[in-house]
């Protein structure tokens, strides 16, 4: 498409002003605008050896994600980052402070959830999402401070008043929500996806 420049500056008004640069004499051949090419989507999340199951139990990890989504509230696209975030797809995940499973489950947060078997993926699964969606409805939705909630524990987001200074939560948020904007489009494994 070729358009002049005087069109060129309504549609960018960054385009500099004739004052900056003389307009060129109309002899002159008009400005081609060029759509940007496509980008290749953004690498997928990972995940184990076999897409779409977890090495562990032979579990379809999408299926138990999408209806525990479902069940408890939680975008499922967000529970795949959380997921990613914390044990990199990892059903065996331990932690050096203790938390186990996909979505490292603390010990008292899995107890409390009622999880006998916290690298059983259905049981961690349903704990943690339960989880992320109770600290969502308790941070009416911003994302930010249930994330931080998560990590970090609700007295941490509390006692600072949004999201604690520590280097790992901080870093925790910007990760996830990374991850959850970026993977917007993705579709789960069992599509391709990964």
């Amino acid at each position: 498409m070729t358009l002049p420049l005087a069109q060129v500056r309504e549609i960018l008004p960054s385009a500099p002003a004739a004052e900056a640069r003389p307009e060129p004499p109309p002899a002159a051949a008009p400005i081609t605008v060029t759509a940007p090419t496509p980008q290749p989507d953004p690498p997928a999340v990972p995940t184990g050896p076999e897409p779409g199951r977890s090495a562990a139990a032979g579990v379809d990890i999408d299926s138990v994600i999408d209806a525990l989504a479902v069940r408890h509230g939680v975008s499922p696209r967000l529970v795949r980052a959380v997921i990613e975030a914390e044990s990199g797809w990892n059903p065996r995940a331990v932690s050096r402070k203790g938390a186990a499973g996909l979505m490292q489950l603390m010990p008292g947060t899995a107890r409390g959830h009622g999880v006998t078997d916290p690298f059983d993926p259905e049981q961690n699964l349903d704990a943690g999402v339960a989880e992320l969606g109770a600290q969502l409805r308790a941070y009416s939705g911003e994302l930010s401070l249930a994330l931080a909630a998560y990590n970090a524990g609700g007295r941490a987001v509390a006692r600072h008043g949004g999201i604690p200074p520590y280097r790992e939560t901080i870093e925790y948020v910007r990760h996830v929500l990374d991850r959850y904007f970026t993977a917007a489009d993705l579709p789960p494994l069992s599509e391709g996806g990964r």
